[in-house]
């Protein structure tokens, strides 16, 4: 018995093309992918950059503030920029200027301290000598700080963080 397949000369190729039209389309999905993914990876190198940025001017706010000399003299020890290394490889990663503003200073009142707490007894003076007023000051701040890679990426950031310090009546004078 003898199975007939068709006359050879009737074949017009259309397997072939239909072979052709799946790789082409194959081929558009996997650069497709391709493309997708790179432009993911991008999205998340960007991401990861942007937090160490933030982490780094949220360390340098936190080496500033507790700087003893800050009350003392917040712009001096704020203009030097402060160099941080993130991933802790010896080598600075971002440069980090932090901008110091005062926006308040209220005197604290003797009456509004207690004079068995250390701190508070260092700010209590005679009623007479200052209309009630104590020796210390609730100062308000605003500081900005400024974050820069010093790869020249282009990575950038900065962040605003508001605090209040008791401070010495004498040093509020020179700061706020």
């Amino acid at each position: 018995m003898r199975i007939a397949f068709g006359n050879p000369t009737h074949q017009r190729g259309a397997t072939l093309l239909v072979g052709l039209i799946m790789l082409v389309l194959l081929t558009m999905l996997a650069v497709s992918a391709l493309t997708s993914s790179t432009l993911q990876m991008r999205v998340i190198g960007n991401s990861q950059g942007r937090q160490e940025s933030i982490a780094a001017a949220n360390s340098a706010l936190q080496k500033t503030l507790s700087s003893p000399e800050f009350m003392l003299h917040p712009t001096a020890v704020a203009a030097a920029p402060v160099l941080v290394d993130v991933n802790q490889d010896g080598v600075s990663d971002y440069s980090v200027t932090i901008v110091p503003s005062c926006t308040s200073s209220i005197p604290y009142l003797n009456s509004q301290l207690d004079v068995a707490n250390v701190q508070d007894f260092k700010c209590f003076v005679s009623q007479e000598l200052f209309d009630g007023k104590s020796l210390c000051a609730q100062t308000s701040w605003e500081l900005e700080a400024r974050s820069r890679d010093v790869n020249q990426s282009g990575i950038n950031s900065t962040i605003y963080e508001g605090i209040t310090i008791r401070a010495a009546l004498e040093d509020v004078k020179n700061s706020c």
